[in-house]
């Protein structure tokens, strides 16, 4: 810019016309004022919208239901990527839209990791838990709690969040926990709820049941595998016949089977196969062994001492067969058929133990078999071992257990092969990290069976994003049966359920469990864990029997906690009386595409088991992980971790080295750039591309703002006095501003920033603003060429700000209160003005003519001038130094594609149309949409004016003509 003020002719003073140049001028900074902006452009201007008026059937709101994040820990780059994404959806329903918006945000605050941290704190001050009461160690949890929501919340804050979190959702609050002991008083009410002893996940470690959604698969998990040998005791006719006719004796005869989880072999209580598969035998030292014909070739080759005979046992011949376990005498148990039992691993024959396995406990309540689990909390054997087992007491089953457990089965010559590393799929406890296991416990259940076809017709009013995200939502619910909501842990919110001391059965009465319910609101739930007489939770007519009773100590399973959350947005609903149970009442959820499985399921399966045919959300939209550039998740132990704060401050990392800030914009602006319906990279390269893109946003207000300074409305031209170039460029921005606003409405962030770059870099810096500049600096500041600009460049100003604001509100509500007031109307933001036609680009401007006429021909020309203005420079002869000292001669039949056009469109001292043909090695010819265009650089016969620099003086060391008339008339 100062260029324009130097000195550029021997004997002319630098400074002499530095004063009449109209240099860009603003109060705008170039450095961020993020300290005093970000609670204006998000606390303050949450608590604005919220006062606005609320249409009677709610139209003008928009409804976004926050995820709770877990109150445990300090946040991390995936905590920002997920409220940042909510933030920017928000900040254009607002901007937009004129939405007045709730979101209130929430937290998750029950649960084993906090627990697991609050016990982890005492035990470090040498207390231990078992020293400890429930209600002791609740009251360290809640304070854990509360202490992690203030400093998330004020982490939140600092990422400029738009949002509640003055009155936000806690789940250990009071008012909440009531309203979910009335969703599960509704469930019970139903009969959807009901208590089972069944196997189900179990945490050693936590010493708790399971959800599949708190598992973590580990694909490299090394299990014990063995083939076990289950000699035949009876055989059924069929199966008779067919030995008989193979002369084979039946004391030879026996079952072979394949487990992964030797330590259930206690709890075994039947074989199953597949009466629909033919079997063989397989003969060896150890006698014949009976195979599935599918597999029969794979278990011969366990062994080298093996013969394959020639015979088929139909699945049917097996059924009702008996087989007996070596390690317990005189036993006796049957092969059953199994739907489930396949013939593409193992052997066909699957050992069936229903304490420990789902198919095992559907196929042994069909047969009427024990649900037997001789496994206590800790993952021990217990003393209900069957005779012979003994060894095994106390053992842990998946440690010593196991290992003892394969002594014994080889010692009984039990083991026909084994494998201990055996590496394959397994599920693990994603809080403990180590492997669970499935055992039998009785448990509290949702009869998922009952409400699944609802959900799934509810599913079809859902909206999601990414598309394929509806069947993954659909497959977790189709598949699921039963929900287990009882954990055994003391942080939660307690299942209201009263147990008789001598049976430890539930009190099962409706109005009993109802009446527990309505205690437990009235005097909070840390009472339900206090020792205490057995009156204050039972209706009046038991008081005389209250000491046969006890209150249960488990919990509810935290999905619940969170998938009841819908009834906060019912409640705010309900108290602005637009409350209305044919609509759905959340416009979205956003979270992680982990939540498929957890809180999208359980806030849809609480939802309609609760009495509605509607889901709690129109829309569902998810992101990926946070990764780093090798594509591994960021994790501690890796030392791979970025941290929020470390992006917005800068500061120095183990794997990534000194990390340069680039502020709150800049941080907010790489998640804008990420495609984050996949995981999100997290590398320098990302995060320098986000704070160079932060600098030209910054410097491109700024230089707006400056040309801007002292343009006051009435000296905005109309549409008709623009000229083809800002006619052009404002057509241009009413195509930015449309397309953008549909990839808005569709959260296609990472498109808006590629439109807005693209932009910014080839339509405004690269040619409007360099073409501009000469009429902005040099020109009469009432010509209407010069107003013409400035209006092109009020609505240039106004469209980036509102297309900018929903990532970057910081940047625009900072430059915002360096904007005129023609522009701002006196509003504190520019979300406040409330009103999007005063950001909307008129229709009037769209002009495609001029767009194909500047596109298809004035920039190729430009293009082409550029090209032999650098060959010149290469050259280095003398002739075409550069484009600025030269004419442009331009030849072609169409003249008319360049009216209006002038030298600064091309970089030159004049342009010239049809005035003489020039032939030589600065001359091109184009062939254009026009037809046949040649062009020529000429060097100028003119003079460099000291003012403007421009080859357009007369003589040397005098004006041009131009400047001396604007100098002229500013005396």
């Amino acid at each position: 810019m100062l260029r324009f003020a130097r000195r550029y002719a021997t004997g002319v003073d630098a400074h002499k016309y530095s004063s009449t140049l109209r240099l860009p001028t603003t109060t705008f900074p170039s450095k961020p004022d993020t300290i005093t902006y970000i609670p204006q452009c998000s606390t303050e201007l949450y608590e604005w919208q919220e006062r606005l008026p609320i249409e009677p059937d709610g139209s003008n709101l928009f409804v976004f239901h926050d995820g709770p994040p877990y109150a445990n820990g300090d946040l991390h780059l995936g905590h920002s990527l997920n409220k940042v994404l909510k933030d920017t959806i928000n900040r254009w329903q607002l901007m937009r839209y004129n939405k007045r918006v709730f979101y209130r945000a929430g937290w998750d605050c029950h649960g084993l990791p906090i627990e697991m941290k609050a016990l982890e704190a005492l035990k470090k001050r040498k207390v231990k838990a078992s020293d400890m009461t429930a209600v002791q160690i609740r009251h360290h949890c809640e304070q854990l709690a509360r202490a992690t929501i203030e400093v998330q919340k004020a982490q939140f804050q600092q990422l400029g969040i738009m949002a509640d979190f003055k009155t936000p959702y806690i789940t250990l609050n009071p008012g909440y926990e009531a309203d979910q002991l009335d969703i599960f008083a509704l469930l019970y009410e139903k009969g959807l709820v009901s208590r089972q002893e069944k196997p189900v996940f179990w945490s050693c470690e936590t010493h708790t049941a399971l959800a599949e959604g708190e598992l973590e698969y580990n694909e490299a998990h090394k299990s014990k595998t063995t083939y076990l040998v289950f000699p035949i005791k009876k055989v059924t006719p069929e199966l008779q016949a067919v030995l008989e006719k193979h002369q084979i004796p039946q004391e030879t005869l026996s079952a072979l089977i394949w487990t992964s989880t030797p330590w259930t072999i206690a709890a075994n209580q039947a074989i199953c196969v597949n009466a629909n598969f033919d079997y063989g035998i397989v003969r060896t030292l150890r006698g014949n062994l009976i195979v599935a014909k599918a597999l029969i070739e794979q278990v011969a080759e366990l062994s080298s001492d093996t013969s394959i005979l020639d015979i088929t046992i139909p699945g049917t011949a097996l059924v009702a067969a008996t087989y007996t376990n070596p390690i317990i005498l005189s036993s006796e148990f049957p092969i059953l058929h199994g739907e489930h039992v396949t013939d593409s691993t193992g052997t066909g024959l699957v050992h069936t133990a229903p304490g420990h396995g789902n198919d095992d406990y559907f196929v042994g309540l069909a047969n009427s078999l024990p649900i037997h689990s001789p496994v206590n909390n800790y993952g021990q054997y217990t003393a209900a071992l069957p005779a012979g087992f003994e060894p095994l007491l106390g053992l842990k089953v998946l440690k010593e257990g196991t290992a003892k457990m394969l002594e014994m089965l080889e010692e009984a010559k039990m083991v026909y092969h084994r494998n201990d590393g055996y590496v394959h799929s397994y599920p693990y406890d994603w809080r403990s990290k180590q492997p669970i296991i499935i055992r039998a416990t009785p448990q509290w259940f949702i009869n998922v069976d009952r409400i699944k076809d609802q959900a799934m017709r509810a599913l079809e009013h859902v909206e999601f994003k990414p598309p394929h995200a509806r069947k993954r939502l659909q497959a977790f619910v189709g598949n699921r049966a039963e929900w287990c909501i009882s954990r055994q842990r003391s942080w939660g919110v307690p299942l209201p359920m009263v147990y008789h001391k001598s049976t430890g059965a539930p009190l099962l009465e409706l109005e009993v469990v109802k009446y527990t319910i309505e205690q437990i609101k009235k005097l909070g739930t840390n009472e339900w864990f206090a020792e205490d007489s057995m009156k204050r939770w039972l209706p009046e007519h038991l008081h005389p029997e209250a000491d046969d009773y006890f209150k249960g100590k488990d919990t509810m399973d935290v999905w619940f906690d969170s998938g009841s959350s819908w009834k906060v947005v019912e409640t705010f609903l309900k108290e602005n009386n637009i409350l209305d149970p044919a609509k759905i009442y959340a416009d979205i959820y956003l979270e992680g595409s982990d939540q498929h499985r957890g809180w999208f399921q359980s806030s849809l399966l609480t939802r309609i088991a609760a009495g509605s045919t509607l889901p709690p959300y129109k829309q569902i939209v998810t992101h990926g992980f946070t990764v780093d550039g090798k594509g591994a998740k960021m994790s501690k132990s890796l030392g791979n971790i970025i941290t929020p704060e470390t992006i917005i401050h800068g500061g120095h990392t183990k794997s990534h080295g000194h990390i340069k800030a680039i502020g709150v914009d800049g941080l907010r602006l790489m998640i804008a750039n990420s495609d984050y319906t996949r995981d999100m990279v997290i590398n320098l390269f990302g995060l320098k591309h986000a704070g160079e893109s932060l600098r030209k946003y910054r410097f491109t207000l700024k230089f707006l703002l400056g040309n801007l300074n002292g343009f006051r409305v009435e000296d905005m031209v109309d549409v008709t006095q623009l000229l083809p170039l800002d006619r052009y460029v404002m057509s241009k921005l009413h195509t930015l501003q449309t397309t953008c606003a549909l990839l808005y409405d569709e959260h296609d962030f990472s498109k808006v920033q590629q439109e807005m770059t693209r932009h910014m870099a080839q339509d405004l810096s690269a040619t409007y603003f360099d073409i501009i500049k000469d009429t902005m600096y040099l020109e009469d500041p009432v010509s209407v060429q010069r107003r013409a600009i400035q209006t092109t460049l009020v609505h240039i100003y106004k469209t980036y700000v509102s297309l900018l604001s929903p990532i970057m509100p910081a940047l625009t509500h900072e430059c915002w209160q360096h904007s005129p007031v023609h522009v701002t109307q006196g509003a504190r933001s520019p979300f406040m003005l409330n009103n999007w036609a005063q950001f909307a680009v008129p229709e009037t401007y769209k002009d495609a003519d001029i767009e194909h006429r500047f596109d298809s021909v004035v920039w190729k020309v430009r293009k082409e001038v550029n090209r032999l203005s650098e060959l010149g420079r290469k050259k280095n002869d003398g002739v075409v130094q550069h484009s600025q000292k030269c004419d442009l001669h331009v030849m072609t039949a169409t003249p008319e594609l360049l009216d209006g056009t002038t030298a600064a469109y091309f970089g030159v001292a004049k342009v010239y149309v049809n005035q003489r043909a020039v032939t030589g090695e600065y001359s091109s010819e184009l062939l254009l949409d026009g037809g046949k265009m040649e062009v020529s650089l000429v060097p100028s016969t003119m003079h460099s004016c000291p003012r403007c620099w421009n080859y357009t003086a007369e003589k040397e060391d005098h004006l041009c003509g131009r400047c001396e008339g604007v100098l002229r008339l500013s005396q």
